[in-house]
C-alpha cells in the first residue's frame, strides 16, 4: 500500500512537472532569442558628432575624470537619453498607430575621438553614437538629434567650481555644432587622422614690463613675485583672458621658442615622447608623429601685453604632453632653459628630467580634429550643419 501510494505520488509529480518543465523551456527559449528579436525589429544609426565647450567648469570630456564637476561626456548622454524619451512621449501624442508594445528609443556605443583634461577647452570636438529605434521608425535627421541634444543640454546645471551659481543654459557651457549620419564603420577616434591643438599665452612687452615691475612690490621668493605680476596682467589689462590663456608675467623670446619647437617636432618623424607623457598614461606606446609645432604672435587686447598662440598638430598625444611640451617652451622663452636643451630632453626620454612647469590647463583648446575627405565621404550618409 504505502509502495502504490508511493508510485502514485510520484505519477503525480511527474504529470504535473510536465507543464512545469514546458513552460521553463518556453521561458529560455524566449530569453535567448529575445536579443534575436530585438535586433530583427530595430535598427540603428550611426552619427558623427561635432561639440564645443569652455572647460573651465567641467572636469574633462570623459566620465572616468569626474570629481565635483561633470564631464562632457556625462552631460551629453544624459542629453541623449533625455532627448530619445522626449521623442517616444512626442511620437505617442502624435501617432495614434503608436503603442506602449514599441521598443523604446536608445543609444549605445559612445565613443569621443579626444578625451581632453579638465579646464581644457574645444573648439570643435567630436563623438560618434549609435542610435537604436523601432523598425517602423525612421532614423532622425542629423538636424534633429543636433537641435535635441542642445535642447537637453540646456536643461541640465552644475555648481561652478568658482562661484556657488549653477551652470545652466545661460552659461552654455557645452554646444553641439553639427551632426552627420555614418555607417557602422566609422569610428570617431580610430579613423581620425590627426588632431590640431592652440595654446594660448599672454606675457607684458619688454617696455610694459618695465613700466609696471615697479608699481609691484618684488619679493625674494619668485612665485609671489609671479603671483603679484599676474595679477597685476589681468587686472589691468587681461581681465577676459584669466581663463582663456596662461598669463606670462615675463616678456617671453618667441624666436627661441620656435627654434625649440622646432627641435622637439623632429622632422615630423616618428619619435619617442616619454618624456612630455605623464604618468597613468594608458597608451601603449610613447611613439607619436608631430606634424606640425608653430610659435606665432597674435594680435592683443592690449598695446602693453604680447599674445602669443602655439600650434600642434599630430596624429595624437600622450597624456599631457601639449601642456608639458608647452611649459618646455616658456621656459626657454623666459631664458632659464636652452632651445638645445629642449632637444636633449627629448632625446633623454626621461619625464624626471624635464623639471619645467607644465602649462595650466586653462589656455589649451582643441582646435580641430581631422578626418581623411575620402574616407569621410565614404561613411557619411547625410549631413545636415546647424
Amino acid at each position: 500500500m504505502l509502495f502504490a501510494s508511493t508510485t502514485n505520488l510520484r505519477t503525480s509529480i511527474a504529470l504535473v512537472g510536465q507543464p512545469v518543465k514546458r513552460f521553463i523551456l518556453d521561458e529560455t527559449y524566449l530569453l535567448r532569442h529575445k536579443f534575436a528579436f530585438r535586433c530583427s525589429s530595430t535598427h540603428t544609426q550611426r552619427y558623427k558628432i561635432g561639440v564645443k565647450y569652455i572647460g573651465t567648469n567641467l572636469s574633462g570630456f570623459t566620465k572616468s575624470s569626474e570629481h565635483i564637476l561633470p564631464s562632457v561626456e556625462s552631460v551629453v548622454c544624459r542629453a541623449l537619453t533625455g532627448f530619445l524619451k522626449g521623442s517616444k512621449s512626442s511620437n505617442k501624442a502624435n501617432d495614434a498607430e503608436l503603442n506602449d508594445t514599441d521598443i523604446e528609443d536608445s543609444w549605445q556605443n559612445f565613443r569621443a575621438s579626444s578625451r581632453t583634461d579638465a579646464g581644457v577647452h574645444a573648439l570643435r570636438n567630436s563623438f560618434h553614437v549609435d542610435i537604436i529605434r523601432s523598425i517602423n521608425k525612421s532614423a532622425f535627421s542629423p538636424a534633429a538629434v543636433a537641435n535635441g541634444l542642445n535642447n537637453y543640454i540646456s536643461q541640465q546645471s552644475w555648481k561652478s567650481k568658482r562661484t556657488s551659481q549653477h551652470m545652466n543654459s545661460k552659461t552654455r557651457s557645452i554646444v553641439i555644432t553639427d551632426a552627420t549620419k555614418v555607417d557602422s564603420t566609422f569610428d570617431a577616434r580610430e579613423s581620425a587622422t590627426s588632431r590640431v591643438y592652440v595654446y594660448n599665452i599672454i606675457c607684458p612687452t619688454t617696455q610694459a614690463f618695465e613700466q609696471f615691475k615697479h608699481r609691484i612690490s618684488y619679493k625674494a621668493d619668485e612665485s609671489a613675485t609671479m603671483a603679484l605680476a599676474k595679477d597685476h596682467i589681468i587686472t589691468h589689462h587681461a581681465f577676459f583672458e584669466e581663463h582663456r590663456a596662461w598669463c606670462v608675467y615675463k616678456p617671453l623670446n618667441v624666436k627661441a621658442m620656435q627654434e625649440a619647437a622646432d627641435f622637439l617636432r623632429n622632422d615630423s618623424i616618428e619619435t619617442d615622447y616619454s618624456s612630455f607623457q605623464n604618468s597613468g598614461c594608458n597608451s601603449s606606446s610613447p611613439m607619436r608623429t608631430i606634424l606640425k609645432f608653430e610659435v606665432v604672435e597674435i594680435p592683443s587686447p592690449s598695446s602693453a601685453l604680447v599674445s602669443i598662440a602655439v600650434r600642434i598638430e599630430a596624429t595624437s598625444f600622450l597624456l599631457r604632453m601639449v601642456r608639458n611640451l608647452v611649459g618646455v617652451l616658456v621656459a626657454v622663452g623666459k631664458g632659464t632653459m636652452s632651445a638645445i636643451r629642449a632637444k636633449e630632453l627629448l632625446k633623454e626620454r626621461n619625464r624626471a628630467k624635464v623639471l619645467s612647469k607644465p602649462a595650466p590647463a586653462a589656455g589649451l583648446f582643441l582646435q580641430e580634429v581631422k578626418y581623411d575627405s575620402n574616407v569621410l565621404k565614404r561613411h557619411a550618409t547625410n549631413k545636415e550643419l546647424l
